[in-house]
Order: C-alpha cells, then structure tokens, then sequence
C-alpha cells in the first residue's frame, strides 16, 4: 500500500483550500439570492424564523413602487402635460372633424332624411365648421373638468400598489429575475472568487 507523500499532502492542501473557499463563498451568495424569494412561507428552525425577503416585504415592497411612481415618475401633470401636445392637439382636431363629418354624412341622412338633403353642399361644410368651432371650444373646458375628475379619483400610488400587492409571487420572481438576472448572477461568481482569494490568502499564511 502506498501513502500519499508529504510534497503531495502539501500540494493538495495548496490546491484544495482555495477550491474549497471559492465553494463555500459561490454557495452562502447563490443561498442568499435564493433567500430573496425562498422560503414562501415563515419556517421556524431552531427557535428562529426565516421567510424570504420578498414574501416577508411584499406589503413594504408595494408601497414603496406605489410612492415612487407617484412623486417620480407619473402624475396628474404628467398626463395632462401628454393631453396638452400640439400632436395630441392636432390629433383631437382630426378625430373631431371626422366625427362631425360621419354624422353630417350618415348619420343624420338615416334620422332625418329630409333634413340631411336639406343640410348639403355649401351649407353642410358651414355647418360642419360651426359644429367643430364649438366642439374644439368645449375641449379645453372639459379636459379640466377631467383632471380634476382624476385628480379626485384617480390615486396612481393606491392602484400601483394594489397591483403589486396582488402579484403572484412566482409572477414577481420573474420579473425581478429578468431585470437583475445578469446581476445576480455576478453576486454568486463574486462569492466564489472572494471565497478563491481567502482561500489563497489562508495557504499563503500556512506556508510564511
């Protein structure tokens, strides 16, 4: 029987520690961003709970996306300021000119046949100009009666928030997985080349 010789203990000491620390450090990285969204449930082991982050802060979660949408990314203003656009502006001048056009045209042929022969040529285009005069003067006044409408219901950091809240949370674990997939999976290759390091620093401090 052959024993391994002293030259080949210590060179496999050299090689395995750092082996062995990279290990360690890959899995405590890759157990914590599992311990993101595992266990679902609160499990108690050894008198201590442990529940995953998300689960135990899926309420916190939601408000905090609630809060910043609201006061960073979407207001009244902001959607108003969209309303206000000279391309939205002129896209509501064309929808209205078509509307008026349809019913001058169709509609009002079909309700009233003897008034839409009545309305047509000259007259009908002075109508139809009228008619959008008035309508595009309404426009501003109601767009106001909206916002303010909105303003009173329309709660943008409640409805995130509700949102959120009703996730499933295998349905958030994807979409948190494929925003900061690639980053994730940095943290657990960090573990395990600090663990490599350690490892090196430990067989340097063996052999001084």
């Amino acid at each position: 029987m052959h024993f391994p010789t002293a030259d080949a203990l210590g060179l496999l000491r050299i090689v395995s520690i750092p082996l062995i620390s990279a290990f360690i450090g890959w899995f405590t990285n890759a157990l914590a961003v599992k311990m993101i969204f595992r266990p679902r449930r609160a499990v108690r082991i050894l008198g201590i709970t442990i529940q995953g982050l998300v689960p135990k802060r899926q309420a916190e979660l939601a408000r905090s996306i609630g809060h910043t949408v609201q006061d960073h990314l979407l207001s009244h203003a902001d959607v108003l300021e969209i309303l206000n656009r000279q391309d939205m502006q002129e896209r509501l001048d064309e929808l209205i000119r078509e509307r008026i056009r349809d019913f001058m045209q169709n509609r009002l042929k079909l309700s009233n046949p003897m008034l839409g022969a009545l309305i047509s040529g000259s007259v009908r285009t002075k109508v139809e100009s009228l008619l959008f005069e008035e309508v595009r003067r309404l426009v501003p006044e109601l767009s106001e009666q909206m916002m303010s409408k909105l303003e009173q219901e329309l709660d943008f950091q409640a409805i995130v928030e509700d949102k959120v809240l009703k996730f499933e949370l295998d349905h958030l674990e994807r979409i948190i997985f494929e925003i900061a997939a690639r980053e994730l999976w940095a943290i657990e290759i960090l573990g395990g080349v600090l663990g490599f390091l350690i490892g090196l620093i430990q067989v340097a401090f063996l052999y001084i």
